[in-house]
């Protein structure tokens, strides 16, 4: 059995973020990320977001995301204290990371391979 990840955990706890926040931002990105990845096709956007294979991608996407706010800026770190002024600017930074317009990133080529198998079956 796999350790648990609690980087998540970790980065709603010192940005206090409510677990509908972060719940609500992961969905509307992943909702997002699809609308700019596939523009033209509003057929195979459907499809992507149908795909159960979609949103392991871009659970995995967001927890490295996750991780890398936190390596990067030492959070957890008992030495670092997030005052009112941090809390903002993480929070801040956290959004930007998340946004789908800023990921620069493809799915996996099992995801497409999927969508491609979801397209061909629709014809």
């Amino acid at each position: 059995m796999a350790a648990r990840d609690h980087t998540a955990e970790l980065v709603q706890r010192t940005l206090r973020l409510s677990e509908d926040e972060v719940n609500n931002l992961f969905l509307d990105q992943g909702l997002r990320y699809v609308r700019l990845y596939m523009p033209d096709d509003a057929r195979g956007q459907d499809m992507l977001l149908g795909l159960p294979e979609y949103w392991a991608w871009w659970r995995r996407t967001w927890r490295q995301v996750d991780r890398r706010l936190v390596t990067e800026q030492h959070l957890g770190d008992p030495a670092y204290v997030v005052d009112a002024w941090a809390r903002a600017q993480l929070v801040s930074l956290w959004r930007l990371r998340h946004d789908a317009g800023c990921l620069g990133l493809t799915p996996s080529r099992y995801v497409h391979r999927r969508l491609d198998a979801a397209k061909a079956s629709a014809r």
